[in-house]
């Protein structure tokens, strides 16, 4: 069985970066994505995210990435945590990056 040491979390709204947050004590590195640039950078640069939570100081193996392709190749484990009337889209990007056998 693979040993899986990253996960990406996609969607880095307060139950994206709260997931993040909970996984971080089982992984060596999460990925965050998220698309709000100022959230990333706050995210990486301060260990919180200050718009959705904070009040909570990141684990510092939490990486933000505004970019979904990094987050899809990068991680053992995806979880998709974005709000339901954004699946779609997000997802739909997703077609450009999974390559098919």
């Amino acid at each position: 069985m693979k040993n899986f040491k990253k996960l990406s979390v996609i969607g880095a709204g307060s139950w994206g970066t709260a997931l993040a947050q909970v996984f971080s004590k089982n992984f060596e590195t999460v990925f965050l994505w998220g698309r709000n640039t100022e959230i990333i950078k706050s995210i990486n640069e301060k260990h919180i995210n200050n718009k959705y939570l904070p009040e909570i100081t990141l684990s510092e193996n939490i990486h933000g990435t505004t970019d979904l392709d990094e987050a899809f190749e990068k991680g053992d484990i995806l979880i998709v945590a974005v709000p339901t009337q954004r699946i779609r889209e997000v997802l739909s990007r997703f077609n450009k990056t999974i390559k098919k056998p």
